[in-house]
Order: C-alpha cells, then structure tokens, then sequence
C-alpha cells in the first residue's frame, strides 16, 4: 500500500519517490492476460495457463529479417584496409578498465537472466574487480562468450495508445546481463577510437556535447537563411522515416563497416559473437516464451548499440553525399542532419531533392534498411506554391506546411507561434495531470510544488526554447501561461488582484521569458565554441547580406540574442570574444535573466 503523500514528500523533498508515487500505476508492464494477437492463431494465454503466455508475435519479427544483398564495394574497401589499430590496444584487460566500466554502470537497473545486478558487483569491492578481470580476460582470450552475455529477456510495456489487448500495441524493453553489460563497456571503450574516427559532424545522436536543440536550431537557421534568398530561390526538406532502423541493420554489413573505420580483428570477433549468436524470449505475466535468435539490428539496451548504429547511418550518408550536392549558403554546403536514425535530407531544387530520396533509399537497402514512405514527409520553403506530392514505390510522398522534428514544430515560414501554441497546449496537459495528486493538497510545501513544476510543467513548455526568435506578443503569451500555472500552484484566486511581480517575488521564480531570454543565450555561447565546420556555427556565421540577398519581414534569431544582450549593454562583437570564457558567459547568462523585465498577464 503506498504510503500518503504527505508522509511520502513532507521534509525531505524528496521528488524522485514523489513521482514514483504519482505514476506507481501508470506504466502497464508485463501484463498482457488474455490479449488477443493482430496475427491470427496466435493468442497470449492467461497467467495461470501451465502454457507461457506469449506476446511473442509482435517481437519475434524483431530482428528476424533476410540477409541484405551484399554490397561488393562495402567489402571490398574494407578488406583493403588494415585491421591494426594502435589507438584500440588488443592487450589483457586491466582491473583498472574493469573498475572503470563498473563505475559507470547505473544503480537500479533491473537485471537480465543471470539476476545480477550493478549493486551486488559494486558492493564486492576489490575482491569482485579481481574477479571480473579474471572472467573478462578468460572471455577475451578465448573469444567466448557466456550464453547469459547474449540473451535479453523482452519486457512489453504498452505505448498509452491503442487497444491495451493488441500485443503490436506494446513496445519491448529488453533486460540484459549487467555482467554482460560491464564486458560490453570495456569491448566498446577500446573500440571507440577506430569507430568515432570519422563520425560526421551532421550527426548529433548519441554523442558527448550534443542534444536535440543541436540540429533543431541548426534546421531553423536553414530555414531562416534560405527565406532571405531572392525570390527565385527555394529550399526542400525531406523528413525520412526508417523501418524499425534498429532492428533492421544488416550484421555483416555493420562488420565490414567497422574493419573500415580500423577496428582489430579481435574487437570486431568479440562484437560478432555478442550480436551474431543473440538471443531473445518474451516474459509476459511472470512467464517467458521459448528463446528465439536475432540475425539483425543493434540490441535494445546495448552499451554499444548507438555507436554501432552511427557507425552505420554515418557510412550510409557518406555514399549519398558523394551523389548528391547539398545546398550551398556561402562557403558552406549542407546536404543533411541526422538525429540517430532521423534524417533531413536538404536540396534547393525538386530534382534534386527526389535524386537524393532515391539514392538514399536505394545505398540504405544495401545496409538493411529501408525508408517508410508513408511517414516520411517534405516541406518546401520559398514563394510560389507547393509542388505535387513526389511518388516512391507507389507511395504517395506529401509536402506539408509544418513538421514536428525532434519534438519541436517546424513550419516552412519559421514562424515559432505554432510552436508556442504546441508547447502552451503540452505543458498545460502535464500541469492538469498534476492537480489531483499534487497541487491541490496543501499540506506539501510550496517549495516541493514548485520543484516539480519545474522539472515538469516548465522542461515541457520551454523544451528547444533557445532556438525561438521570439517577439515581445510571443512572449506574453509564455508569461501569461507561466504567471496562471503559479496562482493556482499558489492558490491565489483573481480577487485578491496579485500583480506578476509580486507574484514573481512570492515564488522567487523567474518568468518564462526571462528563462527563454538566458538560454537563448547560453546556447549563443555554446554555438560560439563550436568548431567553425559545425553545420549549427556555419549556418550562424553566414551572412546572406554578403551576398546581396533580402530579409523578409520578422526579426532573425541572432537579432533578438543581440537585443537580449543589449538590455546588459554586450554588443556581439563583444559577446563573441566573451564567448570562450565559460565562467564570464555563465555570470552574463545570469545577468541577461535578471535583467529582463516581467511580462503582464494576457
């Protein structure tokens, strides 16, 4: 039984225990009794049946596929290349490799088959490091893998949409060996030299330094910097969508490509024997199915997974990139961004940009993958109307007018009030879901409202936030969100006539637009160290002034850092010399906030 809230928040603050509370019963896991499968003669049994119930249908697919049709370039370059790498030493592994994977292992995780967990290894001190070292080396000198190392047993959690006793409604999370695990770490420090070698720039997934507001910002500056063209110029953006990408990837082209970036033989057998011999079974209402293999894809919740799965991604684009140009802006072309396996294709004619979707899909299939037409989508930004839809395997391929891109909305004029809308619309769902367990009860502090508001209400509402020309309407309209989400928090009622900042001194919170105004120029600041040849820093540094082009109405975003830095007195010029300082930048970043002055409510 949980324990009441008030006990359960009181003193202690504690709000990780306080959102377990609230969403103790929201997640579905595990319990499909009686679902009925979308496969006919395939039924999930009840838990008492002696029988395992299976979801088994909707995940046995998962990484069951043909082999792709091998790529005799692919295998051919990397053949030719030489498999000693010195930068990705083949040794004994060291009790200090060892402890460093544990270190780096989260606590409460659950564990795979073995029913290991991260906890029981970090409590055996030095004595459990000896021992990992001698399990570790006897694996990597014999080139054998334990069978618990490459098995995963499948969760299925339902995705909160569709019918609940629909198994294809349900997403597997697979539970893996956190011993496994630990080899894995190790197997993959050693090899990320070989594969982060040539990682593309374009590529902002799973990487160190880099998020989603990364490409967001870089895509609207395209966006803005293309509508400054002469009327007769026009920028094309195609949205791809992959297959289950994950799932999807050719093994022995992922090998080929890792002995091309230079991985040793040693490295990439390891990685063979972890993959190529994987192994899934389905545990639903306390029972598991029957073992099945995995000849495809990355394994869900592999250390390795996302850097193998770049790996793949950047080698696919850099064969698309030699056959098709990108769009020039000044000195600097751009063909593409990618976000893991979301790709933006950008082309500045319709051609050009239907050449580029074909070449893509047809070097991805070599890979194992394909393109989902039916939810890959195109966006044309210029004068003029839209053109017809383009046609790919008989699939119809739309051009919209906006797009939602990493979780932010992207409209083909780069007007952010859609955005703002969208983001008013989540926000205010979240902070109504609250009420009931939360707001209402006024025996939790005010500070423990106000910490969850915070990290909830507030990460939803300004999520990508930095990258928002905003003007001063659009900012009210954040303010105005901000100052009535905060009275109700508060309980004060419209009556007793609380002015904003009043309200603002009540809570010791800062406005929406004040927060707004200091990361857009935090994220100033980290554009400016970013390397010159960075798509997100040459898109910012082009001028289209230099080139003789016009503006159309509407403040660029650069323009409205430069009049969050003037209310300081910082002109760019200077802000970019600061800009290399990082502790300067973070007292200017806190000076930009407390300058800003405090909205009125709408």
């Amino acid at each position: 039984m949980a324990p009441p809230l008030g006990q359960l928040a009181g003193a202690c603050l504690d709000v990780l225990r306080l959102w377990q509370y609230f969403y103790q019963g929201d997640l579905i896991v595990g319990n499909l009794k009686n679902v009925a499968s979308s496969r006919p003669g395939f039924v999930a049994r009840s838990e008492n049946s002696e029988v395992v119930t299976s979801g088994l249908g909707s995940f046995e697919n998962h990484g069951k596929r043909g082999e792709a049709p091998e790529d005799p370039t692919l295998t051919e370059e990397a053949n030719a290349v030489d498999a000693t790498n010195p930068d990705c030493p083949t040794t004994p592994v060291t009790p200090d490799e060892v402890k460093a994977a544990l270190r780096k292992l989260k606590n409460g995780k659950a564990p795979g088959i073995c029913n290991i967990t991260a906890e029981m290894l970090k409590a055996g001190g030095d004595h459990m490091i000896q021992w990992l070292t001698q399990i570790v080396n006897h694996v990597w000198i014999l080139e054998k893998l334990p069978d618990d190392w490459r098995r995963g047993i499948i969760l299925p959690f339902w995705k909160r949409k569709g019918d609940q006793l629909v198994c294809s409604n349900h997403r597997g999370i697979t539970l893996l060996s956190i011993p496994g695990k630990l080899f894995t770490r190790i197997l993959l420090t050693r090899a990320i030299p070989a594969i982060r070698s040539r990682r593309r720039l374009q590529q902002a997934g799973f990487m160190p330094n880099c998020s989603t507001t990364d490409h967001i910002s870089a895509l609207r500056l395209a966006i803005e910097k293309a509508r400054e063209f002469r009327k007769d110029r026009h920028l094309y953006v195609a949205f791809i969508d992959l297959r289950a990408a994950f799932d999807t990837v050719d093994h022995a082209s992922l090998w080929n490509i890792l002995r091309l970036l230079g991985a040793p033989q040693k490295i990439l057998t390891l990685f063979q024997q972890l993959y190529s011999t994987a192994e899934s079974c389905v545990r639903v209402n306390g029972k598991e199915s029957e073992w099945f293999t995995i000849n495809s894809g990355v394994r869900q919740g592999c250390v390795a997974a996302p850097d193998l799965f770049n790996c793949v991604i950047d080698y696919l684009m850099t064969k698309v990139c030699e056959r098709v140009p990108g769009v020039s802006f000044g000195q600097y072309n751009l063909a593409d961004l990618e976000y893991a396996d979301d790709t933006t294709l950008l082309a500045d004619d319709l051609d050009r940009l239907q050449e580029g979707l074909t070449v893509y899909n047809e070097e991805a299939k070599k890979l194992g993958l394909s393109i989902n037409w039916s939810k890959t989508e195109l966006m044309h930004i210029g004068e003029g109307p839209d053109p017809e839809p383009l046609i790919f395997n008989l699939c119809t391929v739309n051009f919209v007018s906006s797009f939602k891109y990493l979780g932010s909305t992207i409209t083909k004029t780069g007007d952010v009030k859609p955005e703002i809308n969208q983001r008013r619309a989540q926000a205010s769902a979240v902070q109504q879901s609250l009420w009931k367990p939360l707001w209402r009860h006024r025996h939790i502090s005010q500070q423990t409202k106000l910490r969850v508001y915070n990290s909830s209400v507030m990460s939803v509402l300004l999520y990508s936030s930095e990258t928002w020309p905003l003007s001063s309407t659009l900012e009210a309209r954040l303010d105005g969100f901000d100052s009535r989400a905060l009275r109700r928090i508060s309980g004060i009622r419209w009556h007793e006539r609380v002015s904003n900042k009043e309200l603002q001194e009540l809570t010791n919170q800062p406005t929406a637009s004040s927060l707004t105004a200091m990361r857009r120029v935090r994220w100033y600041g980290h554009v400016l160290r970013l390397p010159p040849e960075h798509p997100t820093r040459a898109l910012l540094d082009f001028d289209p002034k230099l080139a003789g082009w016009r503006r159309p109405r509407g403040a660029p975003w650069l323009d409205v850092v430069a009049r969050d830095l003037k209310n300081i007195n910082i002109t760019l010029p200077q802000a970019q010399q600061m800009a290399e300082n990082r502790s300067r930048w973070r007292s200017l970043v806190k000076r930009v906030g407390s300058t800003h002055h405090v909205q009125e409510d709408e």
